[in-house]
């Protein structure tokens, strides 16, 4: 077989590790995926087949175009006068930035290709109306992405990229976000709780410096092994728990619902992953929504509640060991969309202004059932009755459709979630038939 490559970034870690002590897991996966120069996601393509995974819009355009019809609806509810006039090409000349459209993490700029084709197909008059924004940290992908959307900025489209969402512009209009595999590369931290114990002989209540929920860490494996001693079967780097519970904890009744709902949780469970960075970019969405009006789609693997250990590493479309190759991995983990809710109607709940719009937050759907109920099948039956259509054309069309579908694919694995500011009360939303409230 062939030899494993040496990951460069094993120097940056040591150094690191050697100055301040063991890292956090969330400071291990932010370098293993943005560090600058040997970061995962910094300077290649490790989208597709001949990267270490397949992402939905990678799969057939009709996922894009989905997408791209979601926003157009939504887009109707929120600016109904925008879209009354775009039907023509000369729609709204004279409102630029009337309406942005913004996506976190967009790979290779598939997605919102796809997006943009269905949008202004069936609303050519908001190619002047609108702007895009795409929120990218690799300097390699931003060179795939402008590539890859250079017919709509030819053709007067306005479009910035932008290191961080907080660096969006801040100004009245409103503004959809886009998240697709955005939140599982976010980086997580993993607590272990460690019931008390009261040493032989110690006064009643007095508690072991180990006791509560204490953080998982990264540590050097062993005291005296060199960097170049790493091997994928035997890591340089080893994971440690914290000697006493950390800051991270206070992310917990966020996770949990509550701070009355931890000592519940604490019965029945031991671990935890917690993403206090997801909870401040969902918040800041939320705010942003309820300040301006517009709505935000997620979708992602994941699930609702407590997550107890999702986080792993993929390379080669396979799963290895997380301390394997840092850097040359993909670091993942699942999506907890009940805490995704909860952060973003607390965060809007806490700095909630008298002229702000509400905020109304869905609970999540099967990507399946997205999908269909915006048409998916149509899209697919169309594209198959087209004269030019062969027998493999056809096979293609059918393993595409089962890819994003099936409940044995990405169908059921695969969740999406939506946010809303600036609709009525009363208004349902494409997709999404059951509004989440934080206190159920």
């Amino acid at each position: 077989t062939e030899k494993a490559p040496f990951p460069p970034l094993i120097h940056s870690l040591h150094k690191k590790i050697s100055l301040s002590g063991p890292l956090t897991l969330s400071e291990y996966m932010r370098l293993c995926l943005t560090h600058p120069q040997h970061g995962y996601y910094m300077h290649k393509d490790v989208f597709g087949e001949r990267g270490d995974f397949i992402t939905a819009p990678e799969v057939s355009q009709t996922f894009g175009e989905m997408v791209g019809v979601w926003t157009l609806s939504l887009m109707s509810m929120i600016t109904p006068e925008l879209i009354t006039h775009s039907k023509s090409p000369g729609g709204l000349r004279n409102t630029p930035g009337h309406f942005k459209i913004v996506e976190l993490g967009p790979g290779r700029g598939t997605m919102m290709s796809d997006v943009l084709r269905a949008v202004l197909k069936m609303r050519p008059g908001l190619l002047r109306s609108l702007e895009v924004h795409l929120v990218e940290k690799s300097v390699g992908l931003k060179e795939i992405q402008k590539e890859r959307l250079q017919e709509f900025t030819s053709a007067g489209l306005k479009i910035q990229w932008h290191e961080h969402i907080r660096t969006l512009p801040n100004d009245t209009s409103p503004v959809i976000f886009l998240a697709q595999e955005f939140f599982d590369a976010l980086p997580v931290s993993q607590l272990v709780r460690r019931p008390a114990v009261v040493p032989p002989g110690s006064p009643s209540g007095i508690k072991c410096a180990s006791s509560g929920w204490l953080e998982v860490l990264v540590d050097i494996a062993g005291a005296g092994r060199a960097p170049e001693s790493h091997t994928t079967d035997d890591p340089y780097l080893r994971l440690v728990l914290s000697k006493t519970p950390t800051a991270t904890s206070s992310a917990l009744p966020i996770v949990f619902g509550g701070p009355s709902s931890v000592a519940e949780y604490e019965k029945f469970i031991d671990s935890v992953e917690v993403s206090p960075e997801s909870a401040d970019i969902i918040g800041f969405i939320g705010k942003t929504l309820a300040s301006r009006k517009g709505a935000a789609l997620v979708i992602d693997y994941g699930r609702n509640g407590p997550i107890s250990s999702s986080l792993r590493a993929i390379r080669n479309h396979k799963v290895e060991n997380l301390l394997a190759s840092p850097g040359l991995a993909d670091l993942t983990a699942d999506v907890d969309f009940t805490a995704l809710a909860r952060s973003a109607l607390a965060a809007v709940g806490s700095h909630r202004k008298s002229d702000d719009f509400k905020l109304r937050c869905f609970k999540q759907v099967s990507q399946s059932d997205f999908l269909h109920s915006m048409g998916i099948s149509e899209r697919f039956k169309t594209l198959a009755s087209a004269e030019s259509v062969g027998v493999k054309d056809l096979e293609a069309l059918k393993a595409a459709y089962d890819r994003l579908t099936s409940p044995k694919e990405m169908g059921e694995t695969y969740r999406a979630m939506a946010l809303v500011a600036g609709i009525p009360d009363d208004g349902e939303v494409p997709g999404f038939p059951e509004e989440f409230h934080a206190s159920r």
